[in-house]
């Protein structure tokens, strides 16, 4: 597994933790962003890689996203310039 596979897989957990923890479904947070139900099931399931501004999006809806900045910063590095490394 490539070291960038499992940072989206890192990133869908932490999505889906926050989601629950703002106590939203899967459809209501895609209502919220502006995306399809299926598009947040892969992104929590580490199968799609957002956009930064999509990252920016689910930080606002689920502020708990918010409380590792770190984290965010490295996710939307990872965006920007696509970076598959493995």
């Amino acid at each position: 597994m490539n070291k960038t596979y499992a940072a989206w897989q890192n990133f869908g957990s932490s999505l889906q933790s926050a989601r629950i923890a703002a106590q939203y479904s899967q459809q209501q947070l895609a209502d919220l962003v502006g995306c399809h139900r299926s598009y947040i099931t892969m992104l929590e399931s580490g199968k799609r890689c957002p956009s930064v501004k999509m990252i920016r999006m689910l930080a606002v809806a689920c502020p708990q996203m918010l409380q590792d900045q770190e984290s965010l910063t490295y996710f939307e590095e990872l965006a920007r310039y696509h970076i598959y490394e493995d």
